[in-house]
């Protein structure tokens, strides 16, 4: 009896691996999508943006003179410093940064406000 339920152990855990690999992939492949024109230096190049990319784009490209704050988009955008570093890095957006300071019982700091710079056209 005792072997019965270590033959079963292993094969209860790759069948409970399995599903939560399927789960989690099903998960991945309902992020958002965004397909974008990138205009620079005289030329167009299509982009395709995914997830909280996507997010952080269409805030960006819809704030446009305004700009955005992490405060601003709190509701979905945890990590806007990360994703607007993605935005530059991968997809070669110009995005800038301004600081902008604030006070919060008598606490003096600061937090900043990206602006997208560079012409980017959505469907």
């Amino acid at each position: 009896m005792h072997n019965n339920v270590q033959n079963k152990g292993p094969e209860v855990a790759a069948t409970t691996s399995q599903t939560h690999i399927k789960s989690i992939s099903a998960k991945r492949s309902t992020k958002s999508e965004l397909k974008a024109t990138v205009y620079a230096d005289g030329e167009r190049q299509p982009i395709v943006v995914k997830g909280r990319y996507a997010q952080t784009l269409n805030a960006l490209v819809t704030s446009s003179s305004t700009g955005i704050t992490a405060l601003e988009v709190s509701s979905w955008a945890l990590r806007l410093a990360h994703y607007v570093f993605i935005l530059r890095t991968k997809y070669g957006l110009h995005i800038e940064m301004e600081r902008e300071t604030h006070e919060i019982d008598g606490v003096i700091g600061w937090h900043g406000r990206y602006f997208l710079l560079s012409h980017v056209e959505l469907p």
